[in-house]
């Protein structure tokens, strides 16, 4: 069974295909849109890092702390450490 087409029938066919199809203003926005996420995206990695470098430096704080705590126990009670 060959059908032909006609002219009307193509043209809605053609403008039916091209309904969903993103213009270059809904492109910019996404653009747009993406630049923003990119922006938030390096400001919480900034973020991250900072609250990274903090914890690292409490952590080193807090080792020192103990150490220097097990060292004078460990003094008092007459036992020599190994480093």
């Amino acid at each position: 069974m060959n059908k032909e087409v006609t002219n009307e029938e193509l043209a809605r066919m053609i403008a039916e295909g091209f309904a969903g199809t993103a213009t270059k203003q809904d492109l910019t926005v996404v653009k747009d849109d993406l630049a923003v996420v990119k922006t938030d995206v390096a400001e919480i990695k900034n973020r991250l890092e900072a609250v990274e470098n903090k914890l690292d430096r409490a952590l080193y704080k807090e080792l020192d702390v103990h150490e220097r705590w097990i060292k004078q126990l460990a003094n008092k009670a007459g036992i020599e450490l190994s480093r």
